[in-house]
């Protein structure tokens, strides 16, 4: 693979109204260029003119994305993906291209890109996507301008590319039984019942547990930050870890009173009045022990650390595990209550779904035999 060197971190930008469009003989050597292309190419026309187009491919580039796009393209198919490129004087731009074979009576007589400006989002993407690809680290390989993941999945991906035009009427006439059946039987769980209890799990238990995950991380932040500055013996880190304290306060104070809002047990209410004291009591200590470290009083504040803070927070920690157990017990008795009413509904449910397949399916024949009998009578003729 040809390798244009030097380069620079220099970026340049594609204008959002400008196509940077080219064309190629079968051999990739360049007969057409647009104003746009030279300008931000860097180079002049005639020097672009008879050169190979690779002339502007950069090294960042992984070989993988040219193959493929070589590949789709001498297939007759089209290819879209990102594309970085070097200028003349070494700096980079990213565009989104699409190539595409040019046919004359017929054949293939060269291919043509146009080319225009990517989000930021995606360069964001495709730098961190090639750079795997670079490293021999990436769980996705480039077909036909698509990322393919590299495991069976990849691999029933390719085989669906090759299927034929009956074979690809079959697929979506089977993803269509599959589809509407799954409507048919789902339409059954629509029972308001189920759906309370499913909405439950979620919103009561399932977001409540990143709630309670959210503040026991902001809990251990506090106290990471109480330690570090009790034990910097520098009154400006102290400042620091004390600024961030006030912003995990914040963090605190809204994951709780989301947390606050949700459907909550006898149990759950008052284990969580017990833990929401706890905090408030360990609070005080923990600000102590900073403003000890802000004003310099580093021993007293190391003191304060060991003797009160550390048993409040022991408090705190203990009665928001016990929190923990509670949301699992409470989750575990919901979900499987929805379970048993998915599992009443589960006969009719296959009924409907048989149902649908029968008429599908047939339905797939009369298709088959619509497309097939008219082809087989014309061969006669020839």
């Amino acid at each position: 693979m040809r390798i244009n060197m030097p380069i620079n971190n220099v970026e340049r930008h594609v204008n959002e109204s400008d196509y940077l469009v080219s064309k190629t003989n079968t051999k990739g050597v360049i007969t057409y260029v647009n104003q746009p292309f030279i300008e931000i190419s860097g180079y002049s026309k005639q020097e672009l003119i008879g050169q190979a187009h690779n002339l502007i491919r950069h090294p960042d580039m992984p070989p993988e994305a040219f193959e493929d796009l070589w590949k789709t393209i001498q297939q007759g198919k089209p290819w879209s993906g990102l594309v970085k490129n070097r200028a003349k004087d070494s700096s980079f731009y990213w565009v989104y291209a699409n190539a595409a074979p040019i046919y004359e009576s017929g054949q293939v007589t060269g291919y043509m890109s146009v080319r225009s400006k990517p989000t930021r989002e995606q360069v964001q993407q495709a730098e961190a996507l090639y750079r795997e690809m670079r490293e021999g680290r990436c769980r996705f390989k480039i077909e036909a301008g698509e990322l393919v993941p590299v495991n069976w999945f990849g691999h029933i991906k390719q085989i669906a590319r090759s299927f034929t035009i009956k074979s690809r009427i079959s697929a979506i006439s089977c993803l269509a039984i599959i589809s509407l059946s799954f409507m048919g039987g789902w339409s059954l769980l629509g029972d308001y019942q189920n759906k309370e209890r499913l909405r439950d799990v979620y919103e009561n238990r399932t977001l409540a547990l990143i709630d309670l995950s959210t503040i026991l991380d902001s809990i251990q932040r506090m106290r990471v930050n109480a330690l570090t500055a009790a034990n910097s013996n520098n009154p400006v880190i102290a400042k620091e870890r004390f600024v961030d304290t006030n912003q995990l306060d914040r963090i605190f104070d809204e994951n709780w009173s989301r947390y606050s809002v949700t459907s909550v047990t006898a149990e759950e209410k008052v284990k969580a009045e017990e833990f929401y004291r706890n905090v408030e009591a360990y609070r005080i200590s923990r600000d102590k022990t900073m403003n000890l470290s802000i004003e310099g009083d580093f021993e007293a504040a190391r003191e304060n650390a060991v003797k009160y803070a550390r048993p409040k927070y022991d408090l705190v920690h203990s009665t928001l595990i016990d929190l923990f157990d509670i949301q699992e017990r409470q989750t575990k008795k919901s979900f499987d209550a929805a379970i048993e009413q998915l599992e009443l509904l589960k006969i009719s449910t296959i009924a409907i779904i048989v149902f649908f397949a029968s008429i599908y399916l047939y339905l797939t024949r009369l298709l088959h035999r619509a497309i097939n009998l008219p082809l087989a009578k014309s061969e006669c003729y020839f």
